[in-house]
């Protein structure tokens, strides 16, 4: 094992913080889909209704952040009821 000389960072990376690497390819690949946004939006319109669903979702991926999902649990109040939505009511 190698002796460090030096001082340490003990604060370490901030929390959040990109690597320099991650920031690159980020850059790289925006800047690919910008150069190629319009082509790429011709082969998308070139796809069925379904496929262009699917791609569009497979892209959002990458450019939206997911939500997490979360548990709600209510130990305080025993009158507590839980809204629950009907989704057939949307169609």
């Amino acid at each position: 094992m190698t002796k460090f000389n030096g001082t340490p960072n003990l604060a370490g990376r901030p929390k959040n913080a990109l690597n320099k690497n991650t920031n690159a390819v980020k850059e790289c690949f925006n800047t690919l889909l910008e150069c190629n946004l319009e082509k790429l939006q011709d082969d998308i319109n070139q796809l069925k209704p379904y496929e262009r669903i699917k791609v569009i979702l497979e892209i959002s991926n990458y450019m939206i952040p997911k939500l997490k999902a979360v548990e709600v649990t209510n130990t305080d109040n025993e009158n507590y009821k839980p809204i629950i939505l009907d989704i057939s009511l949307w169609k």
